[in-house]
């Protein structure tokens, strides 16, 4: 009970908070929302529940559902490396660094927030402006302008859109 009394609870967030305060760009902050919209309508920067009001059509539902996926394999991912990573850093701290033993792991948790941001999961990171940071967004659109391209120039893609088109308006009506 005697070692328990002495230990203090770092405050982790309030470190890694801090770091992030007053994160800025060639002089314009980080936390403004972008209100950019991309040519086919859909807006690139909005979160979820700015869209619940906007009704989209079934290939943005679609769009927005693939993106999401992709999003939540990269944190899974994330989350499968730094878990044994997160060990090993908190015990080579512990073992080799009398005066900060939290070091390694306390700077992986500031990397860990990062990446968090980068992922931006859920559409929500208001930091992120135009042309300023680099996120899984940017990934994102990038496929889909690969999509949009080869749409146009018809073949596959957008044989294989009429079709689905097609069969989910036939099961509507049946």
């Amino acid at each position: 009970m005697k070692f328990w009394n002495g230990l203090q609870r770092a405050p982790v967030m309030a470190m890694i908070d801090q770091n992030r305060e007053d994160e800025t760009v060639e002089g314009k902050s980080l936390n403004s929302k972008s209100d950019n919209v991309s040519g086919n309508g859909l807006t690139t920067e909005s979160s979820p529940a700015e869209d619940i009001g906007r009704n989209p059509d079934r290939w943005q539902v679609f769009r927005d559902l693939l993106a999401f996926q992709f999003k939540l394999a990269l944190d899974a991912i994330r989350d499968l490396v730094l878990s044994p990573v997160s060990i090993a850093t908190a015990l080579f701290g512990v073992f080799t660094d009398q005066d900060n033993p939290g070091k390694y792991f306390y700077r992986l948790l500031q990397q860990g927030h990062k990446s968090d941001d980068w992922i931006n999961l859920f559409g929500t990171d208001s930091k992120q402006v135009e042309g300023t940071a680099s996120s899984s967004d940017k990934y994102v659109r990038k496929l889909e302008s690969l999509v949009l391209g080869e749409y146009e120039k018809g073949g596959l893609v957008k044989e294989l859109k009429d079709k689905t088109d097609r069969l989910i308006d036939k099961a509507k009506r049946d």
